[in-house]
C-alpha cells in the first residue's frame, strides 16, 4: 500500500511471519496467513492560521469590504524543521473583475515539505463596497538585498521615507496607519554608485491596494 498518513489507518492483507529469538524468520505455516490491522500513526504537527491572498483587482470603483472563511486554522503535519518555519497556510482567491459579492470554494494546497493538512477546502465569502482613497505619509523606506560590502546613502527625502496611497473601503483604510504598511527598494545586484530604483510597497490587509506615491527614488551605494 502507499505510505500511510497520520491518524488511524487500516492495513489489509498484512502477511504474518514467525521469528526465532535471534530474529531469524522461521519456515512454518501460520493460520491465518494474512490479517487486517488498525494502527495509529503519529506525526509532528502544528496549528497555524489560514490566510487569504487576493489576486487581481475587482471592478473599477469597488473594493473588498470583508473576507470571511469557514476555516480559520488548520493542523499541518510534516518534519519538525518544516513546521518550525511554517507560520501560516495561504490560499489564493482570484477576484479579477469581481463586481458582486461572491462565495468561493478554494482548495488548500500543501506547501513543499508539508505531508498533510487537516482541511482540503475552504469556503471564502467576499463582500464588496464602494472604493475610497487615502494617503499615509512618513512611511520609512527600507532596503533589501544590499551586498555585505556596501552601505546606502540618501540623496533626497524620498530616499528615507515615502507616502503611500491606500485604496479600499472607507471603514477599512481609515484604520490603517504607517505601522501596517511596508515600503522598500530591492538593491540586488547593484554596486557602488548612484542608482534610480523602483519603490515597492505592501501591507498586511488583503482587502487593500497599496501604491507608492513616488514610484522611483535615487540612492547612492558606497563601499564600507
Amino acid at each position: 500500500m502507499a505510505d500511510p498518513k497520520a491518524g488511524t489507518n487500516t492495513l489489509r492483507d498484512v502477511e504474518l511471519a514467525a521469528y526465532d529469538e535471534n530474529g531469524t524468520k522461521m519456515d512454518i505455516e501460520i493460520v491465518p496467513s494474512k490479517v487486517e490491522a488498525t494502527i495509529e500513526i503519529e506525526s509532528p504537527k502544528k496549528d497555524v492560521p489560514l490566510e487569504v491572498e487576493t489576486v487581481g483587482n475587482v471592478v473599477f470603483g469597488k473594493a473588498i469590504k470583508t473576507i470571511n472563511t469557514t476555516v480559520q486554522k488548520v493542523t499541518i503535519y510534516g518534519d519538525s524543521k518544516t513546521l518550525e518555519k511554517t507560520n501560516s497556510i495561504k490560499v489564493k482567491v482570484d477576484v479579477s473583475d469581481l463586481k458582486n459579492n461572491k462565495d468561493y470554494t478554494v482548495s488548500i494546497k500543501k506547501p513543499v515539505g508539508i505531508r498533510e493538512i487537516s482541511e482540503k477546502t475552504v469556503n471564502v465569502k467576499i463582500e464588496l463596497d464602494n472604493e475610497a482613497t487615502t494617503e499615509i505619509s512618513g512611511v520609512k523606506l527600507s532596503y533589501i538585498n544590499l551586498g555585505n560590502n556596501y552601505t546606502v546613502q540618501a540623496t533626497n527625502e524620498n530616499s528615507t521615507e515615502v507616502s503611500v496611497i491606500l485604496k479600499g473601503v472607507e471603514s477599512v483604510i481609515s484604520n490603517i496607519d504607517s505601522t501596517g504598511v511596508e515600503a522598500y527598494i530591492d538593491l540586488e545586484g547593484l554596486t557602488e554608485g548612484e542608482h534610480k530604483v523602483k519603490v515597492k510597497v505592501k501591507g498586511e490587509d488583503p482587502r487593500v491596494k497599496y501604491e507608492p506615491k513616488v514610484t522611483e527614488t535615487k540612492i547612492k551605494i558606497a563601499t564600507k
